[in-house]
């Protein structure tokens, strides 16, 4: 048996996935043994006993094992039954043959048992620099991977997690976990939070800081939730509010070079002064989708809103550029009005002023909303 360090857990198994072996504890490791979690392996046949269903995870079945939480793969039928603690996993033997099923069901159970320990897991690209861990975060396609390479590659800063880092909220910390999607970039290391950004992209860089509202509206689709264990989904929710007001959270606004990379952590590490404060944000509401149609742009209710809108939305280019920025997420009237100046020639005041009154309009039909 053998124990592997993960944040600030412990694994004791016989053995694991191949990402592991740079999370192995090499001294102690009879003493680290006492507090590890343990992970077992047995024949499938061994695991045969039934449960009630909750729900589907990533091609997953979970629900109620006996006793805790048993979790079956669709496909394979592989299997993993989990103590309600999270201190035992017991895994199918047949799961060895799946790698990334079975790193990915190990990713579980230790996401459920860090929540524990008040480590959160949050989508996001993050590199360290200056001795300070910097996350890029946002939905995917949105350009995060793409600005932690450009800052690597600026500054040579070494990756801690390609794609999810773990957040200790209490002692404001993020840490490499040896899980990080297809490409599988990561560090058996930490650093002290340094931000965490929402990636936006744009023509030009600014650095906007984010109420806790705005920056938990934002978080809350990129944090690992359990929803299968109401108790430990409750305790995400907890660890996000206390992580927006313990974390720098910012919106970014940049390109996707080198040249905006320096930008960015000039404004960060050396001009702080520069970061502008909080600003109202207009959000699109759901159920709404821009269409271009010979020519025009048509904003269209799509699924239940069709029923309660009354029929579309003809745009001019100007508006329709607006939507696409909202479609993105939400924005203030501030950075609309310079995303508007960077596309056309016109007088910022007029360009402001005829955004707020397009946002009225379109609060009043009940396509935005002001959060």
């Amino acid at each position: 048996m053998s124990v592997y360090s993960v944040v600030n857990i412990f694994l004791d198994s016989e053995e694991m996935p191949v990402s592991y072996s740079v999370f192995l504890c090499k001294e102690g490791e009879a003493k680290l043994r006492e507090k590890a979690l343990k992970i077992s392996y047995k024949p499938l046949e061994e695991m045969d006993g039934e449960f009630s269903e909750i729900c589907e995870v990533n091609g997953l079945k979970v629900g109620r094992g006996e006793p805790g939480w048993l979790f079956e793969d669709l496909s394979t039928g592989c299997r993993m039954l989990v103590n309600p603690e999270y201190s035992q996993a017991t895994l199918s033997e047949n799961v060895k043959k799946a790698p990334e099923l079975w790193g990915f069901l190990l990713q579980i159970f230790v996401e459920c048992r860090l929540l524990d320990e008040g480590v959160l897991t949050v989508h996001s690209s993050c590199v360290e620099l200056e001795g300070k861990a910097f996350a890029f975060s946002g939905p995917s396609g949105c350009g995060k991977s793409t600005r932690a390479f450009m800052w690597a590659r600026a500054f040579a800063a070494p990756y801690l997690s390609g794609d999810r880092p773990a957040m200790d909220v209490k002692n404001k910390k993020v840490y490499g976990i040896p899980w990080d999607g297809k490409e599988q970039i990561f560090r058996n290391s930490s650093a002290p939070v340094g931000a965490v950004f929402q990636v936006r992209r744009s023509s030009f860089t600014r650095v906007r800081r984010l109420s806790e509202k705005q920056a938990k509206s934002f978080l809350i689709s990129q944090i690992f939730v359990p929803m299968w264990d109401s108790e430990r989904a409750m305790e995400a929710m907890v660890l996000l509010t206390k992580l927006v007001k313990e974390f720098p959270v910012y919106r970014l606004f940049c390109d996707r070079d080198q040249k905006a990379a320096r930008e960015t952590r000039a404004i960060i590490l050396e001009h702080q002064e520069n970061i502008l404060e909080v600003d109202r944000d207009m959000k699109l509401n759901e159920g709404f989708v821009l269409k271009s149609m010979a020519g025009e742009f048509v904003l269209m209710p799509v699924g239940a809103n069709i029923a309660k809108f009354n029929g579309s939305v003809l745009l001019n280019e100007v508006s329709a550029l607006v939507i696409r920025q909202l479609e993105a997420g939400p924005c203030g009237i501030e950075d609309l009005t310079d995303l508007v100046l960077r596309e056309y020639e016109a007088d910022r005041a007029t360009v402001q002023s005829d955004l707020e009154e397009l946002m009225d309009q379109l609060c009043e039909m009940g396509v935005v909303s002001r959060e």
